[in-house]
């Protein structure tokens, strides 16, 4: 039997405050370990698309769905599992992060077991896929009077597992200042399918846009992904909402415009300052289409957009 993801986990109960250096080394072994069994499930690899695809996706009812999703869940893991490590290298190990990485490992267990049955996970019976709820009580009154978790520790893990909640709010607030609006009324009352009408309109309009190294169509599924933990009252696979985060960075990027003309904190989103008049008013048409009564958009002064010169 392989034991790698077992001594890993071994480690990382034997001390929740243990140090990076005295477990580097076994989690390298299981990180080499995926990166072995990704290339025996598919030597050529998987290509992006593939793995947003799969990793992204909530039901799965098919066979070939099912080998295909546990295949791009595990080059995610795979992906992801290298971030953390340099990330952890860089910022250090704390009691969020060993509980990360010890559901990371847990976590993997059937999307190994789909193609690797010798990888030994006897040791795991429990479901770690739990936080007692009086803990979500205590970090909601903490946030909000204080701006950050109390001093229990397991408010800190809460916290951590509750970032779908973030991701799905950020998603949601940076398409809308995109497209210049900041909410959208219908009879006086906010428009429920917002942010659905925000996607389409993107999409409808997607010539005008140059983005940075992202594709709208990937948000939207990460997005909708999001509802599955924040409605089903799940912990996401640690590989999941990282995968997530990492893809969003260039949604969120700063820095330079793509000809170098200047530094934007919305530089992952660019469009052509003489298109600027067509786009607003093709925005407006596509947030509108289908609504009845008295629809109403607030714009903001200028859309979250580098714009730029032919």
């Amino acid at each position: 039997m392989n034991k790698e993801a077992y001594n890993a986990f071994l480690l990382l109960r034997s001390d929740k405050n243990i140090e990076f250096n005295n477990i580097k080394d076994s989690i390298i072994d299981f990180k080499e370990y995926l990166e072995t069994l990704c290339s025996n499930v598919c030597p050529k690899g998987l290509k992006d698309n593939f793995i947003y695809q799969w990793v992204f996706t909530h039901e799965v009812d098919k066979p070939r769905d099912y080998n295909n999703y546990c295949k791009a869940n595990l080059f995610a893991a795979k992906s992801s599992l290298k971030r953390v490590i340099s990330k952890i290298e860089t910022d250090g190990m704390n009691e969020v992060c060993n509980e990360m990485l010890t559901n990371f490992i847990c976590d993997l267990r059937p999307y190994i077991y789909q193609f690797d049955k010798n990888q030994d996970y006897k040791w795991l019976i429990l479901n770690t896929n739990i936080h007692p709820s009086n803990f979500y009580n205590e970090l909601s009154k903490n946030i909000f009077w204080n701006g950050k978790p109390g001093i229990h520790g397991g408010e800190k893990i809460v916290l951590a597992s509750s970032a779908p909640f973030i991701v799905r709010q950020s998603i949601e607030y940076k398409i809308k200042r995109i497209l210049g609006i900041d909410y959208l009324l219908v009879n006086n009352k906010p428009d429920i399918r917002t942010t659905e009408r925000c996607f389409n309109t993107l999409e409808k309009n997607r010539r005008f846009y140059r983005t940075k190294d992202f594709d709208f169509q990937v948000i939207k599924q990460i997005h909708s992904w999001t509802n599955y933990y924040i409605h089903g009252g799940y912990r996401p696979e640690p590989w999941r909402i990282e995968t997530a985060i990492n893809y969003l960075d260039n949604l969120f990027f700063s820095g330079n415009t793509s000809n170098d003309a200047y530094i934007t904190s919305y530089a992952g989103v660019e469009i052509f300052e003489d298109d600027l008049i067509n786009l607003r008013e093709n925005t407006e048409k596509s947030l509108k289409e289908g609504l009845t009564g008295d629809v109403k958009i607030k714009w903001i002064r200028v859309p979250e957009v580098a714009m730029i010169k032919r």
